[in-house]
């Protein structure tokens, strides 16, 4: 594997990203979202407060009551917004029949797919990177933990690996980057809901273990509360894993059918 080839690919999807209004339209509304969040969230948090106050208890923690439901609202965030810019990574490649040249070229398979799939992690993460800005104002006015923020941030760069490597997938199927778009969001919410059959008692016993491990949310929950577990951290990998497996496979055969 060569990473200079990696790096090349990296670097071109990179360039594309930060060259078109996608990419800044998407930021701009995703900040706008998490502005209105956080701002709800805090004025919750201050009636909660007052309330409390004059109860005579003013024990409410920051990091719990502010911080938490706030970066776990972000995190739904990213089902519509890793489809949206993951969608033409592969599907655009098809469309333009550039996928050929791709594939006849001395680049492998594998370092197209790592080259791409860094990209797409790295500009998801980096807009929401861009929500630090909240934290820390937060920080004027009290003193939060840093630690859930943190795991937090952690837990969602994993579920953006996850989310990126399963939506590349569905960009490697189709040249329509519509339909990769609808079939990623399709995936990841499923993801996402899936554990509303365990809370609605639908699935019981062995079946009701493995629907709860299958949900993304129930990971991300200890990640808010500063606790970074293994299982969490090898259940990300392991989506992560599978999406680009899948990817390449996908991506595998277009070689097969360039070179026959």
């Amino acid at each position: 594997m060569n990473l200079r080839s990696i790096y090349w690919i990296f670097r071109k999807e990179m360039s594309i990203y930060l060259a078109t209004p996608l990419a800044y339209i998407i930021a701009a509304v995703f900040l706008a979202l998490a502005g209105f969040m956080f701002y709800t969230i805090m004025l919750y948090f201050a009636q909660n407060y007052a309330r409390m106050a004059m109860m005579g208890t003013e024990n409410l923690d920051l990091t719990q009551e502010i911080l938490r439901p706030f970066l776990g609202n972000l995190a739904f965030l990213f089902l519509l917004i890793v489809p949206l810019m993951t969608m033409r990574l592969l599907a655009e490649e098809r469309r333009l029949g550039t996928i050929e040249l791709l594939m006849t070229s001395p680049v492998r398979t594998v370092e197209i797919v790592l080259g791409k799939f860094l990209a797409g992690v790295a500009m998801n993460f980096l807009i929401y990177l861009l929500t630090i800005v909240f934290p820390l104002f937060l920080r004027l006015y009290g003193r939060p933990d840093w630690g859930p923020v943190i795991s937090g941030y952690l837990g969602v760069l994993l579920l953006l690996m996850a989310f990126v490597g399963l939506s590349m997938f569905a960009s490697a199927i189709t040249s329509s980057q519509l339909v990769a778009a609808a079939v990623s969001f399709g995936m990841l919410i499923m993801l996402w809901i899936i554990g509303w059959i365990s809370y609605a008692q639908i699935a019981t016993g062995p079946l009701q273990r493995i629907v709860q491990y299958i949900s993304i949310v129930d990971h991300l929950e200890d990640f808010y509360k500063g606790v970074i577990d293994s299982q969490h951290v090898v259940y990300f990998l392991s989506l992560t894993l599978l999406g680009l497996t899948l990817t390449y496979l996908a991506t595998e055969s277009h070689r097969w059918r360039a070179t026959s």
